[in-house]
């Protein structure tokens, strides 16, 4: 490419990029700015966002259309702050009936992005306050928290099991919503990498792709049903292209699909299907060309 064309796109791509600041600020200009303090403490567990007119999601024009993105997600829902969560407020405004804070968290996945949140989920001060030290991960906790997500509705793109039924409450639809659109609206359900990011509250990856490369490679290569299955330890992590599940003991493993939530499998009738259908290796650069294969990967040790 040469040197005037290399200008030639810098110079369009440094329009569009002010041109969308343009329309950033036009739109805040929209909004009443109003004063705040300078930090927020989440209460209890608070859904952030990476937009901050949440009623254009929750509710749209006609006051009961959940926005939804090209996968089927709520439109800008980013992720799960936790309890004390601490967030340095850079804006606040009032949109309708909600004040919407800018903020900033050591927290948040990308501490470049900005994220809102709805004042309501927060408490909120003027002296900095203390971070408080997060507890290590402790293997019995994360099991007892999985065996309390069985039953959990799946949800694409889904991170919290609970969901924020306080969505329907601060952002009430105009007309009867489905029990699916009802179950998106509040944020409800986990998808498979969902499930074991929310119950380790945001250690481990978010996507399966992630974790199918975190941790160490357990040894399956060329191994039959038994061999692997004496290999198994608790929190392990199995998985595929697509799907990744999980050790729950010596008996079961847990998972979230489409069809099923979260549910329990006996581990000895999940290998079995899975080495019908797949290859044991241990990593899946290594797996052989267009072959479907399966990895293990133990993160807790």
């Amino acid at each position: 490419m040469s040197i005037i064309k290399q200008m030639k796109r810098l110079i369009h791509i440094f329009i569009i990029i002010n041109f969308a600041l343009l329309n950033i600020n036009f739109s805040f200009s929209q909004y009443e700015k109003v004063q705040s303090d300078r930090y927020a403490i989440s209460i209890n567990y608070t859904p952030v966002f990476s937009i901050p007119d949440l009623y254009s999601i929750f509710g749209g024009e006609d006051g009961s259309t959940l926005k939804l993105d090209s996968r089927g997600v709520t439109y800008g829902f980013e992720y799960v702050a936790f309890p004390n969560t601490i967030f340095e407020i850079k804006d606040a405004f009032r949109i309708k009936n909600s004040i919407i804070y800018k903020v900033i968290s050591e927290n948040s996945p990308y501490k470049t992005s900005n994220y809102y949140i709805d004042s309501r989920f927060v408490k909120t001060t003027n002296k900095k306050p203390d971070i408080l030290k997060k507890d290590s991960l402790n293997k019995e906790i994360i099991i007892e928290r999985l065996k309390s997500r069985v039953g959990t509705p799946y949800l694409f793109g889904g991170i919290f099991a609970f969901g924020f039924p306080e969505l329907l409450e601060f952002y009430p639809p105009a007309d009867e919503l489905s029990d699916e659109i009802k179950q998106k609206w509040t944020l409800t359900g986990v998808d498979c990498s969902g499930l074991l990011y929310d119950v380790t509250e945001r250690f481990t990856p978010r996507s399966s792709k992630e974790l199918l490369q975190f941790g160490d490679s357990v040894d399956i290569e060329g191994k039959d049903l038994d061999e692997i299955i004496n290999l198994l330890r608790p929190l392990d992590i199995i998985g595929y292209v697509g799907h990744t599940f999980y050790v729950l003991d010596n008996n079961y493993i847990v998972e979230s699909s489409p069809n099923r939530g979260v549910h329990l499998v006996e581990i000895e009738k999940r290998l079995r299907w899975l080495l019908k259908e797949r290859i044991p290796v241990n990593s899946l650069n290594s797996c052989p060309e267009n072959s479907k294969c399966f990895v293990i990967r133990r993160w807790f040790k």
